[in-house]
């Protein structure tokens, strides 16, 4: 649960945010909650408030006119005393934010049945606004919002705008977000005519993100001394070959059990998999890898398809942002079967931060070259795509891929403009017959792009004595990361 932050709290982050803060007389007990001072806490009567997701940016579509702030915020914001408190925030056209509650106000009414859980998440768009999508009247958007009210008719200042953007960057910084938590009263409100704030919330969005980031955030005189973060997640890349056993009974059996043995004793975090089989197969792997408490991130091949790329991660260490399926190009000079490529963002419950999953298989038949190097390149380009899409640090990327590209990427990552000063780590795992992995990074003192990459560089036979059938099994790759620390020393 997210925690409403105390008046005490809330005032001392605006504060820290560079904000000009002053108090209405009687903030901190105003709300919609409960009587008395929010600084011990939730009491009686709390009216569903106490998990809080995110900030809802308005305008109050009326100017001052000849009142005084105060006046307005009594006659506009609160209204009549019979009628509830109406936002946390109140912003001047200069600027100045007025703390105005600091518990639940009723600012976003109705609101789509899917906010909350999109907020949880962090994943409205930093492209744009959303006019209809989240639209709904569902649930109710106070009980798990904060509302900034903007003082302005039509379009609010470039210093309100500012002023918006550090209150959601305090609030966020505070409460560990991402700082996408943030939507406009239009893109959520069930009355269709809600537009405002008439601002790019997708662009909001990035400058509240970039402000959480440190990009432009406060440099306080006294860093935290607060210990470091330490979240070491284990990546296992995995070619199964499961449709070279179709129809072979029992060897298909007796094989997927060692696997997911094998599995259970390297206690992968993230599983990136390669020819998984066709739907009936990926669906027994869901099956036995939950049981290990790790679930399909859902982005898959598609039916038909025997050689599905999929997604696992660990779901007491990850929860998913985002994921989906990326088809890489045929080149028009050989063409060969179709190569999806699935992803998934996914952000630690440890350190909050997210990271980029790539799973892969290439174009490897003979004549395959320039196939291979036009899809390397196209990997490359999505990569670059979904990290500015869902603000993914370049540090943060993990792909994983079948064995007979990995010269292919070795090379091309070498020769790359964006990777030109990458070389070659190669470590070796000596556990359960793991191989080992090669990873390609950037020099710490670098500036360019920096992905882990996780390949597989022999095979391991699994054979059925009693069918006589033997089947090559690509090894298992692993690679062990410190997502609090990374690039390592």
């Amino acid at each position: 649960m997210s925690a409403p932050l105390t008046p005490s709290t809330l005032l001392a982050v605006l504060k820290a945010e560079g904000l000009t803060v002053k108090e209405v007389p009687g903030w901190r007990d105003r709300c919609r909650c409960h009587d008395g001072s929010h600084e011990k806490g939730l009491g009686r009567n709390s009216r569903g408030w106490g998990d809080v997701n995110g900030i809802v940016v308005h305008i109050t579509a009326g100017n001052l006119g000849s009142r005084t702030v105060l006046q307005y915020i009594r006659d506009i914001i609160n209204g009549d005393p019979n009628v509830p408190t109406k936002s946390q925030f109140v912003v001047e056209p200069d600027g100045t934010v007025w703390l105005n509650s600091a518990g639940r106000c009723n600012h976003a009414g109705q609101v789509g049945t899917s906010v909350q859980a999109h907020l949880r998440a962090a994943d409205f768009s930093t492209d744009k606004s959303y006019d209809a999508r989240f639209r709904g009247t569902g649930a109710d958007g106070n009980a798990f919002t904060m509302g900034i009210e903007n003082i302005a008719a039509k379009t609010m200042t470039s210093a309100q705008r500012t002023s918006s953007v550090k209150i959601c960057a305090a609030v966020a910084r505070y409460k560990k977000w991402d700082g996408l938590e943030s939507v406009g009263h239009g893109e959520i409100s069930a009355q269709r005519t809600k537009a405002d704030p008439n601002l790019d919330m997708g662009q909001f969005r990035r400058d509240v993100a970039a402000r959480v980031a440190g990009v432009t955030g406060p440099k306080p005189a006294t860093p935290p001394a607060e210990p470091a973060k330490v979240a070491i997640e284990r990546v296992v890349s995995w070619n199964l070959k499961a449709p070279e056993l179709v129809g072979k009974w029992p060897a298909w059996v007796i094989r997927r059990a060692r696997q997911v043995k094998l599995l259970l004793a390297m206690a992968a975090s993230v599983l990136l998999v390669q020819e998984a089989g066709g739907p009936s197969k990926v669906k027994w792997y869901d099956k036995a890898l939950d049981k290990l408490g790790l679930a399909n991130a859902g982005a898959t091949n598609g039916a038909g398809s025997g050689k599905w790329r999929v997604i696992f991660y660990r779901k007491n260490r990850w929860t998913k942002v985002a994921a989906g399926l990326y088809d890489l190009p045929l080149d028009t000079l050989y063409r060969g079967d179709q190569k999806p490529m699935v992803w998934a963002v996914l952000r630690n419950r440890v350190t909050g931060e997210r990271w980029l999953c790539v799973s892969y298989h290439l174009e490897n038949e003979s004549g395959a070259d320039l196939a291979r190097v036009h899809q390397i390149a196209a990997i490359f380009a999505k990569v670059a795509r979904l990290r500015g899409q869902y603000g993914v640090a370049p540090d943060h990327v993990v792909v994983g891929g079948d064995a007979n590209s990995r010269a292919w990427v070795r090379d091309w990552v070498a020769e790359n403009t964006d990777y030109r000063d990458a070389f070659d780590v190669a470590a070796t795992v000596r556990d359960k017959g793991i191989a080992s992995i090669n990873r390609w990074k950037v020099p710490a003192a670098g500036e360019r792009e920096d992905a882990v990459f996780v390949h597989k560089t022999a095979d391991v036979e699994l054979a059925d004595q009693r069918d006589g059938h033997k089947s090559s099994d690509h090894n298992p790759q692993v690679v062990d990361v410190n997502v609090a620390a990374w690039p390592p020393e």
